[in-house]
């Protein structure tokens, strides 16, 4: 039970988050090398959102610039 609710902390939120908010439910690309791409993509949007959930948009920009 442990380790079940260590993976329920650490994965859950995102796929709970992908799925009603970015509107996908299935795969639209086959084979493997595509659904990882397409799953790095859903990825990204999440992290975005993450960002600027945390950060706000104006902030974010400015650390954008600093890279």
């Amino acid at each position: 039970q442990g380790l079940y609710a260590l993976r329920k902390i650490t994965s859950e939120p995102p796929f709970c988050h992908i799925n009603p908010n970015l509107g996908t439910v299935h795969c639209l690309l086959r084979g493997k090398e595509s659904f990882s791409s397409e799953a790095a993509i859903l990825a990204t949007c999440f992290n975005m959102a993450r960002m600027i959930t945390i950060m706000s948009i104006p902030k974010l920009i400015i650390a954008f610039r600093g890279i």
